[in-house]
């Protein structure tokens, strides 16, 4: 993306009849004459994890420019907010957003058809005002995802899995299941009451509660053991 020079970004933004500028308008001044594009070789596209199909598209540009300000690559250096060379190339993992401008919304990077963001990396070319889409290729990282959740799906599905679930279900219901669960530093143990795999209630010898979470997953981490009356460790298969 081409830099914005110091003189001609100041007199885009601001007119002599105005207030000075706001402290906001000064940190979005800040922004776009600190920030440099940067020129990058194809054979350093590994890094951000483009996808092959893509990324050897990519090897015919003349030059490869990155975005200072995301991981979005061009196939010129002529690049400005509102401007864009006929017949030039973007590759990047977000399309059609919006930004603010005097108090006014602009959009950028309007592609002619409905992409995926995030998930995705999509090349375009820029035609007649907005970016034509080549092709869209799920992301490294999405990827991987998919490939756990298939994983995950199977491994639920199992009939041994579901079957030593419902034994350890039984046994919290009969009460003997005991556990301790350390979390911010904090121990707390007793006897299970209720424990999904999600939530988790432990009471103490006088079914007094001990621990009452409602959703483990995502929260802080915590070190969770389980034990039989004999002390003997239960394998906790609900986590999973």
């Amino acid at each position: 993306m081409r830099l914005l020079k110091f003189y001609d970004f100041i007199k885009e933004s601001t007119d002599t009849d105005r207030v000075p500028m706001t402290k906001k308008q000064l940190n979005r001044l800040k922004y776009f004459v600190q920030k440099e594009s940067e020129i990058i070789e194809w054979e350093n596209l590994d890094k951000y994890g483009i996808p092959e199909k893509i990324k050897m598209m990519m090897k015919d540009w003349s030059v490869i420019q990155k975005s200072p300000y995301s991981d979005s690559f061009y196939s010129s250096t002529d690049i400005g907010w509102s401007h864009k060379p006929e017949g030039s190339y973007r590759v990047s993992d977000h399309w059609n957003f919006t930004t603010n401008r005097d108090g006014k919304s602009v959009k950028h990077c309007i592609t002619d058809k409905s992409v995926p963001t995030t998930s995705h990396i999509t090349i375009a070319q820029y035609k007649n005002g907005i970016y034509h889409v080549i092709l869209s290729e799920p992301t490294e990282t999405h990827v991987e995802k998919k490939i756990k959740q298939k994983e995950k799906l199977k491994y639920l599905k199992d009939p041994e899995v579901i079957y030593q679930k419902k034994l350890l279900k039984d046994k919290i219901l009969r009460g003997e299941v005991f556990g301790d669960i350390t979390i911010s530093g904090k121990t707390y143990k007793g006897r299970v009451l209720k424990y999904t795999g999600q939530e988790l209630k432990i009471v103490d010898g006088n079914n007094e509660m001990v621990y009452n979470e409602n959703y483990l997953i995502g929260g802080p981490k915590f070190i969770l053991n389980l034990y039989d009356k004999q002390g003997n460790k239960i394998e906790d298969i609900l986590k999973r």
